[in-house]
């Protein structure tokens, strides 16, 4: 039986740990490939591409577009990935200061997308070591608030990290996005299925058959990682490797 209380971080099956390494629902299965934009390119209403994003990683293609004079960013996933209607209905509905909203989704070249606000400045993950009075005032009750709508609402977002917290309100609030590999808790308040996330922010849990026990308790345990690093300006996990987590009970 799978037990969420035993320790086991989630690792890769080889290799640093890569905060960079977002794993989709079902593992690698998901990873197929996907079409690329191109500037000037129209996606849903009008969402005109300007640029690729840096960000853009193993999971989707990430894009800076324009419409009607303002930012957005356009996240093309990969082949064979979708929102269950549920968690599309959420995203795109959702009304909270610190959840980012989706403003469009569908299908794009047969490839799901959705259309995210642009915070031009910056994420977490972009910023050093940041004032405890910051992290304290700002950083902590953003990402609690925005944590506590999903959870009231039955679902564990499975990768809080630097890089999926946004910077907004002159640096005065935090949103968090990324909510792409999200899922639903059942009635026992626990998401039984595929390992998810990033494995540099993964709090320990027990795998069986690459499958945990995920719960509210998942996403604070990544956020007191995401402390962490804000505090030292660099993540616990970045160089440890995955046998070491393994050896050691870190926890």
């Amino acid at each position: 039986m799978i037990n969420a209380d035993e320790t086991r971080p989630p690792v890769p099956r080889g290799g640093r740990i890569n905060a960079d390494e977002t794993i989709p629902p079902g593992g690698e299965k998901n990873g197929g490939g996907t079409v690329r934009l191109v500037s000037g390119e129209s996606v849903g209403d009008s969402y005109v591409i300007h640029s690729p994003l840096q960000e853009s990683g193993k999971q989707s293609r990430v894009y800076l577009a324009k419409r009607w004079g303002k930012s957005y960013v356009v996240k093309l996933y990969r082949d064979g990935w979708r929102p269950s209607p549920r968690m599309q209905n959420f995203l795109t509905n959702v009304n909270h200061k610190n959840i980012a909203r989706v403003a469009s989704c569908g299908e794009y070249a047969g490839h799901y997308y959705e259309i995210y606000d642009y915070y031009p400045e910056g994420t977490l993950g972009q910023a050093g070591a940041l004032p405890g009075t910051q992290i304290q005032n700002v950083v902590v009750p953003s990402v609690n608030e925005g944590l506590h709508e999903l959870h009231k609402n039955g679902i564990v977002h499975c990768d809080i990290k630097p890089d999926n917290l946004f910077f907004a309100d002159d640096h005065g609030r935090v949103v968090i996005g990324d909510c792409g590999i999200s899922g639903y808790a059942g009635a026992d308040g626990k998401l039984v299925d595929s390992i998810r996330g990033t494995p540099e922010y993964a709090p320990p849990v027990k795998a069986i058959l690459w499958s945990a026990s995920l719960s509210p308790a998942y996403d604070y345990g990544s956020f007191g990682l995401v402390v962490c690093r804000m505090l030292l300006g660099f993540s616990l996990f970045s160089e440890y490797e995955p046998h070491l987590l393994d050896r050691y009970d870190l926890f």
